[in-house]
């Protein structure tokens, strides 16, 4: 599945916004679930919205019909739903672990989970540098916007 980098900036800064929680408010698994729910949905709607780009209308279908496409769909929506909710866990631990040692919310928290979830972005890649670029460039990003 191609990773639509704008998409998922918008959906960490989002969730980031909308929690608003500090280290002891809500609680870790709280915030895991949230963002983690929050993900499945975001990555589901990515995932359909993919597949309507990439397949064939109706009328052409090949390669299976009518099952195959909608064997297509299912397999992008729930790729972008485990893609998606996997990056929001990611975020959430990085950022609540960080702000559990910190003592409060801020952009080293926003970094650290900024840098997990870019090192699960980079995954799909097989490689450690697309592992390492990915968490580096999430990090450094969550870090900025949280810092302005």
């Amino acid at each position: 599945m191609e990773i639509d980098l704008p998409l998922v900036f918008v959906f960490l800064f989002a969730i980031k916004k909308k929690m608003g929680l500090g280290p002891t408010e809500g609680g870790w698994f709280r915030r895991v679930m949230l963002n983690t729910g929050s993900g499945v949905v975001c990555g589901a709607i990515a995932g359909a919205a993919s597949s309507a780009w990439r397949q064939a209308p109706g009328a052409r279908a090949v390669g299976g019909g009518r099952a195959g496409q909608l064997s297509f769909a299912m397999t992008n929506l729930t790729q972008g739903a485990l893609l998606f909710g996997t990056v929001g866990a990611a975020f959430a631990m990085g950022e609540s672990t960080a702000e559990a040692f910190t003592g409060q919310p801020g952009p080293v928290a926003a970094g650290l989970g900024g840098l997990m979830a870019g090192a699960v972005l980079g995954m799909p890649s097989k490689s450690p540098r697309g592992v390492a670029g990915g968490a580096a460039l999430l990090g450094a990003l969550s870090f900025i916007m949280t810092a302005l």
